[in-house]
């Protein structure tokens, strides 16, 4: 089902987008230390989905890192804004992250 890959899809977007981040900032850290949960919960979700077939699995898997790291690339200017908006209060309600992305843009 298109529609149902689709929302895996960005499922998985969504935990390689910390790991992406981290990366950008710095390139030569190992992303294992700090993101083994999202990394796993990645490749368990990508095994699954293509029943463990190993020709499949690491192709999809590179293609979501990719695609996490150019959002995190395209958004860079949003990330940063939520991180000093975070930074500054503490927590942030969804409103607080809109206003933080906006600002960000301006």
């Amino acid at each position: 089902n298109v529609k149902s890959l689709h929302w895996w899809e960005r499922r998985l977007i969504v935990c390689l987008a910390g790991p992406a981040a981290h990366h950008k900032l710095h390139p030569y850290a190992h992303w294992m230390g700090y993101a083994v949960g999202d990394i796993g919960e990645a490749s368990d979700t990508i095994n699954h989905i293509h029943h463990h077939d190993r020709r499949v699995v690491g192709a999809h898997y590179d293609y979501i890192k990719a695609r996490a790291a150019a959002l995190i690339e395209d958004e860079w200017q949003n990330v940063e804004a939520v991180a000093a908006a975070l930074i500054e209060r503490g927590t942030l309600t969804p409103d607080d992250v809109r206003r933080a992305m906006i600002a960000g843009q301006s």
